[in-house]
């Protein structure tokens, strides 16, 4: 009797029911971007099982007939042959050696790699995605213009699989990839002002190029626009504002919030001396401005904004004063300035003359940039906060919050030498009480 192996028959689906096979199985992507047979060649590394309980998930998409529909068998014979003509070259011998930066090239040169890869063997039942078929996928990604791809892509893409293989061979695919996208230049933005073209490279928050342009605009009158951002704390809202200031070569200003309003506009003290605080800096003479914890400042001080940010003119103890021509205007914010929520309970709600002044950005967790924060050793750290943060978000509990601090005061105290369950303790449970954290954890 011949023998035959049973796989996933791709041909059924269409671009569609593959986009969210490929959400089911945990691949992350922009699927409108995606070609079909990309998605397929993705899925094609899952187990025929893994894929088939995916599709159970899916009943929109797939009812018990279909399913019986998505298997094939396949002579053992027939698929020696199938994977001779894929390793086959299609039209000149491969080069004696591989180029610079290929994944063969990677794979070989990496040690771990060149121990791990096991010996050829007969075909068999697909059991979980290996090196090989990280590396193949990679080159597939890489092939289609290195300039352009974001290696956090390629990590989103790939992520997944690892996790399924950490045990065995998890480790080398994290080394392959990590020596494949060295050779990927970083994610370029690049914005125009007024004659000048700046270009900004290296990690960046996913809403950065956003906040750039943002920033960038300017109003009939010809002042920049004000921007308020706001989202849970440590996303890195100040760092994005002092990355703008870097990106348009200006100086960078900031204040927290506020009590008073001279804190804003400054005094005149008994000697007649003009003390003129971070703001008037940035107005007078230009620059970046961040307004930190806005929201957290007295409405009454924060209303000393409101004929500055709409006229382009500022009452200062000593004059007046226009704003300058570069003076940008950033408040950051953990709400929209409507008053108080269950988690930021000590916000206040701002006048709506003063909300009306800005642009309003949502600033998230960017989970892509929290796991380049860390040392690549700390992954399965990160998971640790990311999956715990799913959990609290999906039990409703309020009051708690699961911010990129703590990956990231968590990856320091590891590196210091405490447990694991001393960590989490410390970053994750905090003041949660004995009901909360056994619900959790």
């Amino acid at each position: 009797m011949e023998a035959t192996i049973t796989r996933f028959n791709f041909t059924l689906l269409n671009k569609e029911a593959a986009a969210e096979l490929a959400k089911h199985v945990g691949l992350r992507r922009d699927w409108m971007r995606v070609k079909k047979s990309e998605i397929i060649s993705m899925l094609s590394s899952f187990p025929v099982e893994r894929l088939l309980a995916a599709c159970r998930e899916m009943p929109d998409f797939f009812d018990e007939e279909d399913i019986d529909n998505l298997t094939a068998d396949v002579p053992e014979d027939e698929l020696k042959e199938m994977a001779a003509e894929e390793e086959a070259p299609a039209t000149a011998p491969a080069p004696e050696a591989p180029a610079k930066n290929t994944l063969a090239a990677l794979i070989a040169a990496t040690p771990a790699a060149r121990a791990a890869t096991p010996a050829p063997a007969a075909p068999a039942a697909p059991a979980a995605p290996d090196v090989g078929t990280v590396a193949a996928l990679l080159a597939q990604l890489l092939a289609t213009g290195t300039k352009s791809l974001n290696p956090d892509d390629v990590r989103e893409i790939v992520g997944p699989m690892l996790d399924e293989q950490a045990g065995r061979l998890g480790d080398v695919c994290r080394e392959v990839i990590a020596e494949a996208v060295k050779g990927i230049p970083p994610k370029e933005i690049r914005i125009t002002i007024g004659d000048m073209t700046h270009n900004v490279s290296g990690v960046q928050h996913k809403h950065f190029e956003r906040l750039l342009k943002m920033c960038a605009a300017r109003g009939y009158d010809g002042h920049r626009l004000n921007v308020w951002m706001f989202g849970p704390p440590g996303t890195g809202k100040t760092t994005a504002a002092r990355n703008v200031a870097k990106a348009v070569g200006l100086p960078f200003h900031c204040n927290g919030s506020l009590a008073s309003k001279y804190e804003l506009i400054g005094f005149i003290d008994a000697h007649g001396v003009c003390h003129n605080p971070e703001f008037r800096k940035a107005w007078e003479h230009g620059g970046v401005y961040l307004f930190d914890e806005i929201d957290g400042s007295d409405p009454k001080a924060v209303v000393a904004f409101n004929a500055a940010l709409a006229n382009g003119i500022m009452a200062f103890p000593d004059g007046m004063v226009e704003r300058h021509a570069d003076c940008v205007v950033i408040a950051a914010a953990n709400t929209t300035g409507l008053g108080a929520t269950a988690e930021f309970n000590g916000r206040l709600k701002l006048d709506a003359a003063t909300l009306d002044r800005f642009m309003f950005l949502e600033w998230p967790i960017d989970e892509a940039l929290e796991r380049v924060l860390v040392p690549a050793h700390m992954a399965g750290w990160v998971e640790i906060v990311q999956g715990f943060r799913r959990k609290v978000a999906r039990a409703g509990v309020r009051g708690v919050m699961v911010t990129p601090r703590a990956t990231l005061y968590g990856a320091s105290l590891l590196a210091a030498g405490m447990s694991i369950d001393e960590v989490k303790a410390a970053v994750l449970r905090k003041g949660m009480n004995d009901d909360q954290w056994a619900a959790l954890a």
